[in-house]
């Protein structure tokens, strides 16, 4: 699978956000064939909101709860002021949900190598079934339980600190809308060859309709590892993936990309655009790979695919 990445920073308009109205919208999952080493968030605006109190989390007791989970739970519910939850170091082996009545949350660790919350869920679910229905009508479905970390609340911030998948046999992959990955580090512990398993995916992306904003972008950094690899699978027919100035090792398979059970590939975005190294050669690619001109990409790369004007109002901490 597709397991671990180090970011300097990670934009995402569904994680560090002010989310939409639309049902679908309050559904998150993180996409754990990733690990996510998330660093720190840079809110920009002089006018930051201010952060009222802090909730410590130390696993050998030394703060107020020695869970995650517990910390949450305390923050009230319909919460209006910014509360910080400051993860003191270590590995925390728990599943977490920030639930959609508790907002205005700040979860910040010791440094994205020396905090981690990690978990080893797994599923195989129907994507359909999640976006089409909403995460409350799903009946317990266990693609969307699976997840180390869930947020279905409006204004949360994350900063230092990481997301574990540590199940190491089936796909662990999730949904994600609208994310930058800026200047990651994405590393595969897929067997190598010759192991007769099949390539696994960097991503595997889904949209509602092809009206609907979201996608994933992977801006700068690298992709190296062991195994093989595609650079994403189409959840369905409007997936949207986008690498760029990415340098990549041959780890990557020549197609690139694998459409998965989407019936139209044509309405799938999935693109490259400046990449470097042997994984970055497209002479194998499948043929449906969207060719962007400038603008495109720059609609993909620019902040402001993921930024309305909420960045501004996160909390300065």
């Amino acid at each position: 699978m597709y397991q671990s990445s180090q970011c300097e920073r990670f934009f995402s308009s569904r994680f560090v956000s002010k989310m939409q109205p639309s049902r679908h919208d309050h559904l998150l999952l993180l996409p754990l064939l990733l690990l996510l080493l998330l660093g720190v968030f840079i809110a920009t605006s002089s006018a930051a909101a201010p952060v009222s109190r802090t909730i410590t989390v130390d696993h050998q007791g030394g703060g107020d709860f020695t869970l995650v989970q517990s910390a949450v739970n305390s923050v009230p519910d319909g919460n209006r002021d910014w509360i910080k939850i400051h993860v003191n170091a270590g590995s925390y082996k728990e599943k977490v949900t920030i639930p959609s009545q508790k907002q205005f949350i700040v979860l910040e660790g010791d440094g994205s190598w020396n905090t981690e919350i990690t978990f080893a869920g797994h599923a195989h679910a129907s994507i359909d079934e999640l976006l089409n229905h909403g995460y409350s009508d799903v009946g317990g479905s266990a693609t969307f339980h699976s997840s180390t970390f869930i947020v279905l609340a409006d204004n949360f911030v994350a900063r230092s600190i990481s997301f574990r998948n540590t199940y190491n046999k089936y796909d662990k992959s999730k949904p994600v809308q609208a994310s930058i990955y800026d200047n990651c580090t994405l590393e595969s512990n897929m067997p190598p060859p010759p192991s007769p398993q099949q390539p696994g995916w960097v991503t595997a992306h889904a949209r509602v309709t092809d009206a609907d904003p979201g996608g994933l972008v992977f801006k700068g950094g690298s992709l190296l590892g062991s195994g093989q690899l595609y650079l994403g699978r189409a959840w369905n027919q409007f997936a949207t993936v986008v690498f760029y100035q990415v340098s990549m090792t041959n780890i990557v398979v020549p197609q690139g990309w694998q459409p998965w059970n989407s019936p139209n590939v044509s309405t799938i975005t999935f693109a490259e655009a400046g990449c470097e190294g042997p994984g970055a050669n497209k002479t194998g690619r499948v043929a449906w790979e969207k060719q962007l001109d400038d603008d495109q990409v720059h609609k993909f790369v620019d902040i402001s695919f993921i930024d309305d004007g909420w960045l501004s109002q996160q909390p300065q901490v």
